[in-house]
């Protein structure tokens, strides 16, 4: 999404008041990069809260990445005080069954790890700093996971059979094309993250 706020108001989401967030509308503007999104002035930004509340709806889980950069300390709480945020959440909602916690950001899922080991924790992968063919199981064990989300491209078929070996599943994303689908299921991704998902379930 593409938002537009105020002119001249506060852009960091963090130094915010709820009500200067909730003037910023994220459906007013089409994202050129997704001709087939339909803009829909008026769409406000929810907050986690809000946005959990919407599980009785429907019977689907929850994906949920932790936005985070470590040199834009900033921008967001420190680690724990974060991951503890967003268990409270969850817990909140009696969601634990129902998510999934990623990030770039590995120090917040073993913050997360510290509080909450029930709660399915997934490494987002390549990050800044990390070279883009690094091993898949050395991913793993430097987020303290059991599953890792990695960009599309770098899946190969010899590295899902290895991850899967040492009991880590591989999630691929953002994967928008048939093609690319058909690789990542020959390659047998365990899951696949899309911008298209009724196309791809199709």
């Amino acid at each position: 999404k593409i938002c537009r706020g105020p002119e001249g108001g506060e852009k960091v989401i963090r130094k915010m008041t709820l009500s200067e967030d909730k003037k910023w509308d994220c459906g007013a503007i089409a994202n050129v990069n997704f001709p087939r999104q339909k803009p829909l002035s008026g769409t406000h930004v929810p907050t986690f809260d809000e946005l959990l509340a919407i599980a009785p709806e429907g019977y689907f889980g929850f994906n949920v990445e932790i936005k985070s950069y470590p040199h834009r300390p900033e921008l967001a709480p420190p680690p724990d005080e974060y991951a503890a945020m967003v268990v409270k959440a969850i817990r909140k909602h009696k969601l634990e069954d129902r998510v999934m916690i990623q990030s770039f950001d590995w120090r917040l899922l073993h913050s997360t790890a510290k509080i909450a080991q029930d709660l399915p924790r997934s490494a987002l992968f390549p990050t800044s700093g990390h070279d883009v063919n690094m091993d898949y199981l050395e991913i793993a064990k430097q987020a303290g996971v059991k599953m890792i989300s990695v960009r599309h491209d770098t899946v190969t078929p010899e590295k899902v059979k290895r991850a899967h070996a040492a009991g880590i599943k591989v999630l691929a994303w953002t994967a928008n094309s048939p093609e690319i689908w058909d690789r990542l299921i020959a390659a047998q991704a365990d899951e696949i993250i899309t911008d298209d998902p009724a196309a791809l379930a199709a």
